[in-house]
């Protein structure tokens, strides 16, 4: 499993995301940043996920993918 969740394919390359991996129960701090929202979510969903980032840093950039890249 670490493996594939080490890998991303190229397409990806510009998230510049970091991954992290702990074997404890341990939390990471991060700043999150900005969030691209998947291809499949609905405007209801979408709403609620740029409600919940706005509450918790209202700087946080909200991005749908197909603004994107077009598939």
């Amino acid at each position: 499993a670490r493996e594939i969740l080490c890998n991303k394919h190229e397409v990806w390359d510009y998230e510049k995301e970091v991954r992290v991996f702990v074997n404890d129960k341990s939390f990471v701090e991060v700043e999150v940043l900005e969030v691209i929202t998947g291809k499949s979510m609905n405007e209801n969903e979408y709403n609620l996920v740029e409600k919940l980032c706005y509450e918790i840093n209202p700087s946080i950039k909200i991005q749908k993918i197909d603004d994107i890249i077009n598939w």
